[in-house]
C-alpha cells in the first residue's frame, strides 16, 4: 500500500523523516487536506528515467507532424549538397 500524508507535514521535520524513511521503487503520494493527491514523490533515477521517455516521445511527434505537414521530405546528403554549392558552412557532418 502507497504511503499518504498531508501536505502541511512534508515541511515539517516528521515529513522530511518520512520522505527519507519510504520504500525504493514505489512513487509516493502527496495529498493535499481534502485528500485529494497533490504531488508525487519518485527516485532521482526513476525520474531521469521517466523524462528520457518524455523527450524520445516529443521527439517522434515532432517527426510525425515534420512527415505529416511536408509533401516531401529532403535526403541529408542533398540538403548537405545544396548547402555547400551555395557556400554555406556545415556545423555537423554525417560521417
Amino acid at each position: 500500500m502507497k504511503k499518504a500524508f498531508a501536505i502541511s507535514g512534508a515541511a515539517s521535520r516528521e515529513g522530511c523523516d518520512m520522505i527519507a524513511g519510504m520504500r525504493q521503487g514505489a512513487p509516493h503520494f502527496i495529498v493535499g487536506p481534502d485528500g485529494r493527491k497533490r504531488g508525487v514523490v519518485l527516485e532521482v533515477t526513476h525520474y531521469r528515467r521517466l523524462m528520457r521517455r518524455i523527450e524520445d516521445l516529443e521527439d517522434t511527434l515532432a517527426l510525425d507532424r515534420a512527415a505529416q505537414s511536408s509533401k516531401k521530405l529532403v535526403p541529408y546528403e542533398t540538403v548537405r549538397k545544396r548547402l555547400t554549392q551555395a557556400g554555406k558552412t556545415l556545423l555537423y557532418r554525417a560521417t
